[in-house]
Order: structure tokens, then sequence, then C-alpha cells
């Protein structure tokens, strides 16, 4: 079956759509370990209550049982991901509520003074 597209450039899209999938899981990763140390750090946790509120509010959307959800959740290991998401949730609350931000703005930028050039004898 031919596409109509060069090998080369078929390569070519393979390996920068990989570069982009290697970089965005390199991120994911680094951004896992920072939430993670963070929360560590804080001792930020997700309780049971807070896991089962989660999974209740998924299971009412999905037009399940909450309790079945929860036993379907713990068989797949899937609420380990509700509570990691609710611990990332959790911090990055706590590091808005903590961060100082500064508008920067081009008004409130002074203009680069150019560069006088000695004239050359």
């Amino acid at each position: 079956i031919q596409s109509g597209l060069d090998n080369d450039k078929v390569k070519e899209s393979i390996l920068e759509n990989e570069e982009h999938l290697r970089k965005t899981a390199t991120e994911t990763i680094k951004l896992l370990y920072i939430i993670t140390a963070i929360g560590e750090k804080e001792e930020i946790a997700a309780s049971e209550e807070e896991i089962y509120g989660v999974v209740k509010g998924m299971a009412s959307r999905m037009g399940k049982n909450a309790d079945e959800l929860v036993a379907e959740y713990s068989k797949e290991g899937t609420l380990s991901e509700v509570g990691f998401n609710v611990v990332r949730e959790k911090v990055f609350a706590m590091v808005l509520d903590n961060a100082t931000i500064k508008e920067v703005g081009a008004e409130t930028e002074k203009p680069a003074k150019a560069k006088s050039k000695k004239k050359e004898k």
C-alpha cells in the first residue's frame, strides 16, 4: 500500500514524533518526582475518605455503584492513581497558596541602552 509519502519523510516524521514523546515522558516523570517529593516533605496525603469521595463522583458520572467501582479499582491498582491525583491537587493548591506572583509587562521593563560604537581612526 502506498500512501504517497517518501520513505525518508515517513522515517523523519516517526523520529520527530519519537523525540517529542521522549521529551514529554521525561518532563512527566520529573513532574511526578517533584510532586511526590513536595507531598512527602509537606506530609500531604490522600485519606481513604478523599479517595472514596473521588471514586464516588466518578461512579456517579459513569452510572455505576460506588462500592463496586472501588472494588474494581482496588483490584486493578487504580486506587493508588486516584490517591496520587488527590495528592497532586493538594500540592498544586499549596504551591499556589504560597506563591508570590509578580506581573512583569513591557511597561515595567526599562529599555535597553544602546551601546555606542567607537569610531575607528
